[in-house]
Protein backbone atom coordinates (compact mmCIF):
# COMPACT_ATOMS: atom_id res chain seq x y z
CA UNK A 1 0.00 0.00 0.00
CA UNK A 2 1.40 3.49 -0.81
CA UNK A 3 1.84 5.69 1.63
CA UNK A 4 0.38 9.09 2.77
CA UNK A 5 3.69 10.83 1.65
CA UNK A 6 2.76 8.80 -1.50
CA UNK A 7 3.22 11.07 -4.58
CA UNK A 8 0.48 10.45 -7.18
CA UNK A 9 1.34 8.90 -10.71
CA UNK A 10 -1.15 8.86 -13.75
CA UNK A 11 -0.36 7.24 -16.49
CA UNK A 12 -1.94 7.49 -19.67
CA UNK A 13 -1.94 4.69 -22.73
CA UNK A 14 -4.13 4.06 -25.28
CA UNK A 15 -5.55 0.89 -24.13
CA UNK A 16 -5.52 -1.22 -20.58
CA UNK A 17 -6.55 -4.49 -19.44
CA UNK A 18 -8.51 -6.53 -19.63
CA UNK A 19 -7.25 -5.83 -23.48
CA UNK A 20 -4.02 -7.87 -23.37
CA UNK A 21 -0.66 -6.40 -25.20
CA UNK A 22 2.74 -5.72 -24.98
CA UNK A 23 2.26 -1.97 -23.50
CA UNK A 24 -0.57 -2.91 -21.80
CA UNK A 25 1.42 -5.94 -19.66
CA UNK A 26 3.87 -3.38 -19.23
CA UNK A 27 1.84 -0.87 -17.65
CA UNK A 28 -0.11 -2.98 -15.32
CA UNK A 29 3.02 -4.90 -14.23
CA UNK A 30 4.73 -1.40 -13.47
CA UNK A 31 2.14 0.00 -11.97
CA UNK A 32 2.51 -2.84 -9.19
CA UNK A 33 5.55 -1.88 -8.14
CA UNK A 34 5.86 1.33 -7.77
CA UNK A 35 4.08 1.66 -4.11
CA UNK A 36 7.29 0.58 -2.14
CA UNK A 37 9.15 3.47 -3.94
CA UNK A 38 6.86 6.20 -2.81
CA UNK A 39 4.38 6.57 -6.22
CA UNK A 40 0.27 5.70 -5.49
CA UNK A 41 -0.16 4.60 -9.61
CA UNK A 42 -3.33 5.75 -11.50
CA UNK A 43 -4.35 4.62 -15.18
CA UNK A 44 -6.31 6.95 -17.76
CA UNK A 45 -6.97 4.99 -20.76
CA UNK A 46 -9.74 4.43 -23.46
CA UNK A 47 -12.50 2.47 -24.09
CA UNK A 48 -15.34 1.47 -26.80
CA UNK A 49 -18.25 2.02 -24.03
CA UNK A 50 -19.30 4.31 -21.87
CA UNK A 51 -17.16 6.56 -19.47
CA UNK A 52 -16.24 5.10 -16.09
CA UNK A 53 -13.44 5.17 -13.27
CA UNK A 54 -13.17 2.38 -11.03
CA UNK A 55 -10.44 0.85 -8.60
CA UNK A 56 -11.56 -2.99 -10.14
CA UNK A 57 -7.24 -3.13 -9.90
CA UNK A 58 -6.76 -1.70 -6.45
CA UNK A 59 -5.66 1.42 -8.19
CA UNK A 60 -8.01 4.41 -10.04
CA UNK A 61 -8.42 3.87 -13.74
CA UNK A 62 -9.94 6.69 -15.66
CA UNK A 63 -11.62 4.67 -19.24
CA UNK A 64 -12.69 7.35 -21.52
CA UNK A 65 -14.68 6.84 -24.62
CA UNK A 66 -12.86 6.40 -27.82
CA UNK A 67 -14.14 8.94 -30.63
CA UNK A 68 -12.03 8.36 -33.54
CA UNK A 69 -9.24 5.80 -34.53
CA UNK A 70 -6.67 6.21 -37.43
CA UNK A 71 -5.84 2.46 -37.92
CA UNK A 72 -4.76 1.09 -34.54
CA UNK A 73 -4.40 5.01 -32.82
CA UNK A 74 -6.99 5.80 -30.61
CA UNK A 75 -8.55 9.47 -29.66
CA UNK A 76 -10.66 9.65 -26.96
CA UNK A 77 -12.04 13.43 -25.04
CA UNK A 78 -10.39 12.20 -21.65
CA UNK A 79 -12.38 13.92 -18.63
CA UNK A 80 -10.02 16.51 -16.98
CA UNK A 81 -11.90 17.00 -14.06
CA UNK A 82 -11.79 13.23 -13.07
CA UNK A 83 -7.83 13.34 -13.66
CA UNK A 84 -7.77 16.43 -11.91
CA UNK A 85 -9.69 14.93 -9.02
CA UNK A 86 -7.08 12.19 -8.96
CA UNK A 87 -4.66 15.28 -8.37
CA UNK A 88 -1.23 13.58 -9.71
CA UNK A 89 1.81 15.06 -8.91
CA UNK A 90 3.36 13.86 -12.48
CA UNK A 91 1.87 11.99 -15.57
CA UNK A 92 3.70 9.19 -17.33
CA UNK A 93 2.69 8.63 -21.25
CA UNK A 94 3.50 5.53 -23.14
CA UNK A 95 4.14 5.50 -26.89
CA UNK A 96 3.50 3.78 -29.31
CA UNK A 97 0.74 6.29 -30.27
CA UNK A 98 1.15 10.04 -30.43
CA UNK A 99 -2.32 10.66 -30.37
CA UNK A 100 -2.19 9.55 -26.77
CA UNK A 101 1.14 11.62 -25.64
CA UNK A 102 -0.51 14.75 -27.54
CA UNK A 103 -3.42 14.28 -25.14
CA UNK A 104 -1.08 13.69 -21.97
CA UNK A 105 1.25 16.59 -22.95
CA UNK A 106 -2.05 18.88 -23.13
CA UNK A 107 -2.87 17.22 -19.32
CA UNK A 108 0.16 18.50 -17.63
CA UNK A 109 0.43 21.66 -18.98
CA UNK A 110 -3.32 22.18 -17.91
CA UNK A 111 -2.65 20.71 -14.51
CA UNK A 112 1.57 22.08 -14.15
CA UNK A 113 2.64 18.76 -13.45
CA UNK A 114 5.71 17.07 -15.16
CA UNK A 115 5.42 15.09 -18.45
CA UNK A 116 7.49 11.45 -18.48
CA UNK A 117 7.33 9.35 -22.14
CA UNK A 118 8.05 5.50 -22.29
CA UNK A 119 8.78 5.47 -25.95
CA UNK A 120 8.28 1.21 -26.84
CA UNK A 121 8.42 2.32 -30.56
CA UNK A 122 8.64 4.67 -33.32
CA UNK A 123 6.85 5.20 -36.03
CA UNK A 124 9.79 5.25 -38.73
CA UNK A 125 8.87 5.81 -42.65
CA UNK A 126 9.61 1.76 -42.78
CA UNK A 127 6.45 0.88 -41.36
CA UNK A 128 4.23 2.81 -43.35
CA UNK A 129 6.22 1.74 -46.66
CA UNK A 130 3.03 -1.23 -47.17
CA UNK A 131 0.45 1.11 -47.21
CA UNK A 132 -0.78 4.07 -49.31
CA UNK A 133 -3.27 5.38 -46.63
CA UNK A 134 -0.85 5.29 -44.01
CA UNK A 135 1.90 7.31 -45.38
CA UNK A 136 -0.65 9.95 -46.26
CA UNK A 137 -2.41 9.86 -43.39
CA UNK A 138 -0.51 8.49 -40.15
CA UNK A 139 3.48 9.35 -41.67
CA UNK A 140 3.00 12.84 -41.37
CA UNK A 141 0.78 13.11 -38.68
CA UNK A 142 3.80 11.39 -36.70
CA UNK A 143 6.90 12.94 -38.26
CA UNK A 144 5.10 16.26 -37.32
CA UNK A 145 4.02 15.38 -33.56
CA UNK A 146 7.34 13.69 -32.09
CA UNK A 147 9.61 16.37 -32.01
CA UNK A 148 6.81 18.13 -30.38
CA UNK A 149 5.60 15.97 -27.52
CA UNK A 150 8.83 14.87 -26.89
CA UNK A 151 10.22 18.39 -26.29
CA UNK A 152 7.13 19.08 -24.05
CA UNK A 153 8.39 16.29 -22.17
CA UNK A 154 10.32 16.66 -18.80
CA UNK A 155 12.52 12.95 -19.34
CA UNK A 156 11.86 10.23 -22.18
CA UNK A 157 12.78 6.52 -21.16
CA UNK A 158 13.82 4.52 -24.23
CA UNK A 159 13.20 0.30 -23.56
CA UNK A 160 16.24 0.16 -25.45
CA UNK A 161 19.47 1.38 -26.81
CA UNK A 162 18.23 1.00 -30.18
CA UNK A 163 15.00 3.32 -29.60
CA UNK A 164 17.90 5.98 -27.77
CA UNK A 165 19.97 6.12 -30.82
CA UNK A 166 16.96 6.80 -33.04
CA UNK A 167 15.93 9.85 -30.66
CA UNK A 168 19.26 10.91 -30.70
CA UNK A 169 19.39 10.81 -34.32
CA UNK A 170 16.05 13.37 -33.79
CA UNK A 171 18.23 15.84 -31.46
CA UNK A 172 16.97 14.43 -28.19
CA UNK A 173 19.97 12.10 -26.65
CA UNK A 174 19.90 14.66 -23.41
CA UNK A 175 17.13 13.66 -21.36
CA UNK A 176 16.72 9.78 -22.49
CA UNK A 177 17.08 7.63 -20.09
CA UNK A 178 17.34 3.53 -21.65
CA UNK A 179 15.73 1.64 -19.36
CA UNK A 180 14.24 -2.15 -20.56
CA UNK A 181 11.28 -3.56 -20.17
CA UNK A 182 10.82 -5.59 -16.85
CA UNK A 183 9.66 -9.25 -16.70
CA UNK A 184 8.44 -11.38 -13.55
CA UNK A 185 11.24 -13.39 -12.06
CA UNK A 186 9.09 -15.13 -9.61
CA UNK A 187 6.17 -16.08 -11.98
CA UNK A 188 8.94 -17.02 -15.34
CA UNK A 189 11.29 -19.54 -13.84
CA UNK A 190 12.86 -22.75 -15.39
CA UNK A 191 11.56 -25.92 -14.31
CA UNK A 192 12.24 -27.79 -11.20
CA UNK A 193 12.42 -30.89 -12.97
CA UNK A 194 13.51 -31.49 -16.38
CA UNK A 195 10.48 -32.82 -18.75
CA UNK A 196 11.39 -35.92 -21.15
CA UNK A 197 11.24 -35.25 -24.71
CA UNK A 198 11.37 -37.43 -27.57
CA UNK A 199 11.56 -34.36 -30.21
CA UNK A 200 13.29 -31.13 -29.76
CA UNK A 201 10.98 -27.83 -30.05
CA UNK A 202 11.32 -24.44 -31.10
CA UNK A 203 8.66 -21.89 -29.69
CA UNK A 204 7.15 -18.88 -30.96
CA UNK A 205 4.52 -16.62 -29.02
CA UNK A 206 3.14 -13.46 -30.38
CA UNK A 207 -0.53 -12.15 -31.94
CA UNK A 208 -1.43 -13.32 -35.35
CA UNK A 209 -3.79 -10.31 -35.87
CA UNK A 210 -3.40 -8.12 -39.18
CA UNK A 211 -1.90 -5.18 -37.43
CA UNK A 212 0.73 -7.46 -36.12
CA UNK A 213 2.09 -8.97 -39.30
CA UNK A 214 5.78 -7.43 -38.21
CA UNK A 215 6.34 -10.87 -35.87
CA UNK A 216 7.66 -12.48 -39.26
CA UNK A 217 5.43 -15.25 -38.80
CA UNK A 218 6.04 -15.88 -42.60
CA UNK A 219 9.77 -16.00 -42.72
CA UNK A 220 9.43 -17.93 -40.10
CA UNK A 221 8.04 -20.73 -41.65
CA UNK A 222 10.49 -20.54 -44.74
CA UNK A 223 12.76 -21.27 -41.93
CA UNK A 224 11.15 -24.29 -40.62
CA UNK A 225 11.14 -25.70 -43.74
CA UNK A 226 14.75 -25.48 -44.22
CA UNK A 227 15.38 -26.77 -40.86
CA UNK A 228 13.21 -30.07 -40.82
CA UNK A 229 15.00 -30.67 -44.39
CA UNK A 230 18.18 -30.62 -41.93
CA UNK A 231 16.60 -32.52 -39.16
CA UNK A 232 12.90 -33.92 -39.51
CA UNK A 233 12.38 -34.51 -35.68
CA UNK A 234 11.60 -31.06 -34.67
CA UNK A 235 8.73 -29.69 -33.91
CA UNK A 236 7.60 -25.54 -33.95
CA UNK A 237 4.84 -24.67 -31.75
CA UNK A 238 3.35 -21.33 -32.86
CA UNK A 239 1.20 -19.68 -29.81
CA UNK A 240 -1.38 -16.92 -30.08
CA UNK A 241 -3.96 -15.70 -31.97
CA UNK A 242 -5.61 -13.40 -34.54
CA UNK A 243 -7.50 -12.85 -38.01
CA UNK A 244 -4.41 -13.88 -40.35
CA UNK A 245 -4.03 -17.45 -38.25
CA UNK A 246 -6.23 -18.96 -41.36
CA UNK A 247 -4.01 -17.29 -43.61
CA UNK A 248 -0.75 -18.78 -42.05
CA UNK A 249 -2.29 -22.44 -41.73
CA UNK A 250 -2.87 -22.03 -45.56
CA UNK A 251 0.89 -20.73 -45.79
CA UNK A 252 2.33 -23.74 -43.89
CA UNK A 253 0.38 -26.32 -45.48
CA UNK A 254 1.41 -25.00 -48.64
CA UNK A 255 5.09 -24.93 -47.86
CA UNK A 256 4.75 -29.19 -47.06
CA UNK A 257 5.60 -28.38 -43.67
CA UNK A 258 1.95 -28.42 -41.97
CA UNK A 259 3.19 -32.05 -39.78
CA UNK A 260 5.59 -29.67 -38.26
CA UNK A 261 4.48 -27.01 -36.98
CA UNK A 262 1.44 -26.40 -34.38
CA UNK A 263 -0.90 -23.50 -33.57
CA UNK A 264 -1.98 -23.96 -29.89
CA UNK A 265 -4.47 -20.46 -30.50
CA UNK A 266 -4.56 -18.08 -27.25
CA UNK A 267 -3.02 -19.86 -23.82
CA UNK A 268 -3.84 -19.15 -20.66
CA UNK A 269 -0.69 -17.59 -18.55
CA UNK A 270 -0.51 -20.85 -16.43
CA UNK A 271 -0.04 -23.21 -19.26
CA UNK A 272 2.47 -20.72 -21.64
CA UNK A 273 4.62 -20.72 -18.89
CA UNK A 274 5.26 -24.36 -19.22
CA UNK A 275 5.78 -23.57 -23.02
CA UNK A 276 8.55 -21.56 -22.29
CA UNK A 277 9.79 -23.80 -19.20
CA UNK A 278 9.46 -27.36 -21.63
CA UNK A 279 10.92 -25.64 -25.19
CA UNK A 280 14.39 -25.98 -26.47
CA UNK A 281 14.54 -22.11 -27.41
CA UNK A 282 12.57 -19.41 -28.35
CA UNK A 283 12.58 -17.38 -31.92
CA UNK A 284 11.33 -13.81 -32.50
CA UNK A 285 11.64 -12.96 -35.95
CA UNK A 286 10.39 -9.52 -36.38
CA UNK A 287 10.82 -7.50 -39.52
CA UNK A 288 9.80 -3.56 -38.99
CA UNK A 289 10.17 -1.56 -35.98
CA UNK A 290 6.81 -1.93 -34.76
CA UNK A 291 8.19 -4.83 -32.51
CA UNK A 292 8.99 -2.39 -29.91
CA UNK A 293 11.15 -4.71 -27.50
CA UNK A 294 9.96 -8.40 -27.63
CA UNK A 295 8.67 -8.81 -24.04
CA UNK A 296 7.95 -12.33 -24.56
CA UNK A 297 12.18 -13.02 -25.23
CA UNK A 298 12.60 -12.03 -21.84
CA UNK A 299 9.97 -14.60 -20.39
CA UNK A 300 11.48 -17.29 -22.11
CA UNK A 301 14.97 -16.28 -20.58
CA UNK A 302 13.44 -16.27 -17.37
CA UNK A 303 12.80 -19.84 -17.75
CA UNK A 304 16.27 -20.60 -19.16
CA UNK A 305 15.36 -20.65 -22.34
CA UNK A 306 17.90 -19.26 -25.10
CA UNK A 307 16.67 -17.43 -27.53
CA UNK A 308 16.52 -16.19 -31.68
CA UNK A 309 15.58 -12.65 -32.09
CA UNK A 310 15.66 -10.56 -35.44
CA UNK A 311 18.01 -7.39 -35.33
CA UNK A 312 14.74 -5.31 -35.45
CA UNK A 313 13.54 -6.41 -32.09
CA UNK A 314 14.26 -3.83 -29.23
CA UNK A 315 15.90 -6.46 -26.83
CA UNK A 316 18.89 -7.38 -29.43
CA UNK A 317 21.29 -5.52 -28.27
CA UNK A 318 21.01 -7.34 -24.86
CA UNK A 319 20.76 -10.54 -26.51
CA UNK A 320 24.39 -10.14 -28.49
CA UNK A 321 26.23 -8.58 -25.78
CA UNK A 322 25.01 -10.97 -23.11
CA UNK A 323 25.67 -14.44 -25.02
CA UNK A 324 22.19 -15.41 -24.56
CA UNK A 325 20.98 -16.39 -27.79
CA UNK A 326 21.86 -15.28 -31.34
CA UNK A 327 20.80 -12.62 -33.73
CA UNK A 328 20.00 -12.49 -37.29
CA UNK A 329 18.88 -10.61 -39.99
CA UNK A 330 15.77 -9.43 -40.24
CA UNK A 331 13.58 -11.12 -43.24
CA UNK A 332 16.55 -13.67 -43.67
CA UNK A 333 14.92 -16.89 -43.15
CA UNK A 334 18.12 -19.06 -44.07
CA UNK A 335 19.86 -17.17 -41.49
CA UNK A 336 17.30 -17.75 -39.07
CA UNK A 337 17.03 -21.52 -39.58
CA UNK A 338 20.84 -21.52 -39.68
CA UNK A 339 20.74 -20.31 -36.22
CA UNK A 340 17.96 -22.61 -34.79
CA UNK A 341 19.70 -25.72 -36.08
CA UNK A 342 22.67 -24.56 -34.46
CA UNK A 343 21.30 -24.38 -31.50
CA UNK A 344 19.44 -27.87 -31.42
CA UNK A 345 22.86 -29.33 -32.65
CA UNK A 346 24.82 -28.42 -29.40
CA UNK A 347 23.16 -28.98 -26.58
CA UNK A 348 26.01 -27.89 -24.22
CA UNK A 349 25.46 -24.72 -25.88
CA UNK A 350 21.76 -24.23 -25.63
CA UNK A 351 21.71 -25.23 -22.08
CA UNK A 352 24.94 -22.66 -21.07
CA UNK A 353 23.27 -19.78 -22.90
CA UNK A 354 19.78 -20.95 -20.91
CA UNK A 355 21.74 -20.59 -17.57
CA UNK A 356 23.37 -17.03 -18.71
CA UNK A 357 19.56 -16.08 -19.80
CA UNK A 358 18.51 -16.43 -16.59
CA UNK A 359 20.89 -14.56 -14.63
CA UNK A 360 20.89 -12.26 -16.57
CA UNK A 361 17.28 -11.61 -16.26
CA UNK A 362 17.59 -11.47 -12.95
CA UNK A 363 20.28 -8.41 -12.71
CA UNK A 364 18.89 -6.29 -15.81
CA UNK A 365 15.27 -7.36 -16.28
CA UNK A 366 13.43 -7.71 -12.89
CA UNK A 367 10.48 -5.38 -12.01
CA UNK A 368 12.29 -4.60 -8.75
CA UNK A 369 15.17 -2.98 -10.45
CA UNK A 370 13.08 -1.64 -13.61
CA UNK A 371 10.37 0.20 -11.08
CA UNK A 372 13.34 1.51 -9.07
CA UNK A 373 14.93 2.87 -11.64
CA UNK A 374 11.90 4.25 -13.33
CA UNK A 375 11.21 5.87 -10.10
CA UNK A 376 14.48 7.74 -10.31
CA UNK A 377 13.77 9.17 -13.22
CA UNK A 378 10.03 10.16 -11.66
CA UNK A 379 12.07 11.88 -8.73
CA UNK A 380 14.58 13.94 -11.12
CA UNK A 381 11.51 15.60 -12.71
CA UNK A 382 10.07 16.41 -10.18
CA UNK A 383 12.71 18.18 -8.97
CA UNK A 384 12.97 20.14 -11.24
Amino acid sequence: MPSKSSQRVLHITSYYLPHYGGVENYVASLVKHLPPHGFEPGVATTCSGFFSSSLAYGYRVIRSKRVFRLFTAPLARFDVDEIAHFDPSLIHAHIPHLSICWQASRMSRRLGVPLVITIHNLESPEVFADSFARRVLAYPYHSLLTPRVLEESSAVIATSPLLRLELKSMGFGDRVYVIPVGVDTHKFSPLKKLVEKQVAEVLFVGSMGRSFTYKGIPVLLEAVKEVVRSNPSVRFKLVGAGDMMPHYLKLASSLGIGKYVTFTGYLEEEVLIEQYASCDLLVLPSTTRLEGFGTVVLEAMACGKPVVVSEIAGVSPYIKNAGVGMVVKRGDSRELAEAVLKLLEDQELRESMGRRARKVVEELFSWESVSAAISEVYREALSR
